[in-house]
């Protein structure tokens, strides 16, 4: 059957939004230990998107990012992506290395390299945690990391997805180390018979 994903309840997105808490909190933990300094990983939402209206949330098909595309494989079938503004990922890239980031600033080699490592760690963190939480072996693929117009680089990301996802869960996620912090989603399609799994893994039926 199919689900009505903008039918979901206050319940489920609660459960939901467990999850991503639950995965912000590895992956702060894990950023924490590269950097060797504290970072925090807030949750400011979770919400379902229809594939369709997700170039949105990055300001529009134009709009200039750096995406995170990671396979989602085992018991749970689809892909992840996380997204942030090219001028956030800098922020984020030097945040990460302890610098400032001033205006007019760039990628160099060692902030693709640190976005890479950081990319990494917080998809395997929300896949840990969401297989914890369901009982389910899930497993990352090596992560790509791509910078562009966002309308492009979906269309090359979610090819592979059509007729198979119809929405993603949207997590909007805010990173903050002492007085910085950089905004960022990410997103989960799930093909359609793992975002029932999903559903019913956290004890919902449809």
């Amino acid at each position: 059957m199919e689900i009505d994903y903008g039918k979901l309840t206050h319940p489920e997105l609660d459960a939901l939004k467990e999850i991503g808490n639950i995965g912000a909190a590895h992956a702060a933990t894990a950023l924490s230990q590269l950097i060797k300094r504290k970072i925090l990983i807030n949750v400011s939402s979770i919400r379902t998107i229809p594939v369709a209206e997700i170039a949105g949330i990055g300001g529009g098909d134009s709009a200039e990012v750096a995406l995170f595309h990671v396979q989602m494989l085992g018991d749970l079938l689809g892909i992840i992506l996380i997204i942030m503004r090219r001028k956030e990922a800098i922020c984020f890239a030097r945040m990460l290395k302890g610098g400032s980031c001033p205006a007019g600033a760039d990628l160099g080699e060692a902030e693709i390299s640190t976005l890479r490592q950081a990319g990494s760690i917080l998809a395997s963190s929300y896949l840990n945690s969401i297989g914890e939480f369901l009982g389910l072996s899930l497993i990352p693929s090596a992560p790509a990391l791509s910078f562009g117009a966002m309308g492009s680089l979906l269309d090359a990301s979610l090819r592979d997805l059509t007729g198979r996802a119809r929405i993603a869960f949207c997590i909007e996620t805010e990173y903050i180390e002492e007085t910085s912090s950089v905004r960022g989603h990410f997103l989960l399609f799930p093909d359609v018979g793992s975002a029932a799994k999903i559903l019913k893994g956290l004890g919902f039926s449809h």
